[in-house]
Order: structure tokens, then C-alpha cells, then sequence
């Protein structure tokens, strides 16, 4: 019997990859009037560095602090700038997200639903605790969740076995009465796979076209829109 349903936050409830590149722009706008470089130089730097980051901080939360990765960016251009600064565009950033991001439009609808249902939900995510929480404030979430669980709280990224255990312990449900929907297959999907919750694959966001390429990276079932999760629970109860 199903008990908990567990959900991954970016690209799963919403599209963070459009609201993603338009931030950077308005970072890159705001680096140039305050005369530190050209914006197209920034985002030149940007996407260079980014490449490097996921290299050194695969696996680690501080993948997702854009502090250092923008301090990495003017480090590369010999740019001294301040930690004032350096907050101040990173603020800047999470702001514009915090303003720009909306839920799918499925999302809302079947969250209330399952919740109607009595099914305890919970979000399990990667990135740094305080932004993810705003994000899910600005998203107007919160109040379906009855947990979240977040890679910073131990040190490690999806598919690391220990956020899917930590997010087991806060539901005080065993794996076997819990379900992983996620967008992507590499961490989502293999994460679940690993601890023996039953995946949920949602084919859509930036990771939709990334196929898995080994038995740990299958879902037990995939979808395109969250609808389709009712079915998937139906199935199981009357399995």
C-alpha cells in the first residue's frame, strides 16, 4: 500500500529552465551597470565557468550556490569585486526566479487531489535549504507538503542513498510504501531505484530527452503529465 508520495521540485512542478537563463540575463545586466565588465562578457565567462563548476561540485549542494559560482565567474576575469556584491548578484538572481516561476499547470489539481485521497506527500530536492524553501513559497506549495528533504541537509546530491533514507525517516514509512516522481533518470530515478522506492519517471523540463542508460536509471513507470500518476495509484491498489 502506498503511503507517501515524494516529488522532485525543479523541472518536476515547474519550469525552472526558461526562468533560469532570463535570470542570469538580468545579473549580467546588473554586473554591467554597476561597471564591473560587459553583460555579454559575463554570460560568455558564465557559461564557461558553469561547465567547470558541475565538474568540481558534481554530487555536492554547493553545485547550486550561485555565490561561489559567481565569484568563480569574475575570478576568471581578474575582476575584484566584493562579498557585498557578490550577495547582491546572487540576490538579484533568486529574486527575479522567486518572481518569474509558476507551477505547471497540472501540478496544483493533483496535488489536491492526492491529498483529498490521504496520501502524505513530501518533496525531495537538491540545492541549498533556504532557497528551495523560497521557491516553494513563491510557487504557493508549501501547504501540500508535509516534508522536505534537501541535499544540503546531508552533504550530498541525488542519487545519493542518504536523502532518500533521510526523506524515509521524516514520513516514518518504509520504501516499499513510497513513491519517486521525478524529471530526471541519473539521480530522480536511480535514487529511488536504489533505496527500493517505486520510480516515477515525468518526461518533461530539460532532462526529458535523456534516456536511461542502465537498469538503475529505469523507472518502474513513466509519464508526461501528472494526471497520469492517479492511474499509476489505481493500478497499485487494486494490484
Amino acid at each position: 500500500m502506498i503511503k507517501v508520495i515524494f516529488f522532485d521540485l525543479d523541472e518536476t512542478l515547474y519550469d525552472y529552465g526558461s526562468v533560469r537563463k532570463a535570470a542570469n540575463q538580468r545579473v549580467a545586466r546588473l554586473v554591467e551597470e554597476l561597471g564591473l565588465t560587459s553583460s555579454d562578457v559575463f554570460i560568455q565567462t558564465l557559461r564557461r565557468i558553469t561547465k567547470d563548476f558541475y565538474e568540481k561540485y558534481q554530487g555536492l549542494p554547493l553545485l547550486f550556490d550561485r555565490k561561489i559560482r559567481f565569484q568563480e565567474v569574475f575570478k576568471a576575469l581578474n575582476i575584484d569585486v566584493s562579498r557585498e556584491i557578490i550577495v547582491k548578484l546572487a540576490n538579484e538572481y533568486w529574486n527575479f526566479v522567486y518572481q518569474q516561476i509558476k507551477p505547471y499547470p497540472d501540478v496544483v489539481p493533483v496535488l489536491e487531489l492526492l491529498r483529498k485521497q490521504g496520501y502524505r506527500l513530501g518533496i525531495i530536492s537538491d540545492g541549498l535549504i533556504d532557497v528551495q524553501l523560497n521557491r516553494i513559497k513563491a510557487l504557493k506549495l508549501e501547504k501540500y507538503f508535509d516534508t522536505f528533504t534537501f541535499s544540503e541537509e546531508v552533504g550530498k546530491n541525488k542519487p545519493a542513498l542518504e536523502i532518500f533514507r533521510l526523506a524515509l525517516r521524516k514520513t516514518k514509512c518504509n520504501p516499499s510504501e513510497a513513491i519517486m516522481v521525478g524529471d530526471n533518470v541519473k539521480t530522480d530515478i536511480a535514487g529511488a531505484n536504489k533505496v527500493g522506492i517505486t520510480s516515477v519517471w515525468i518526461r518533461r523540463g530539460i532532462f526529458k530527452d535523456l534516456e536511461p542508460n542502465s537498469e538503475l536509471e529505469s523507472p518502474n513507470y513513466t509519464i508526461y503529465n501528472l494526471n497520469e500518476l492517479i492511474y499509476i495509484l489505481y493500478k497499485i491498489r487494486s494490484a
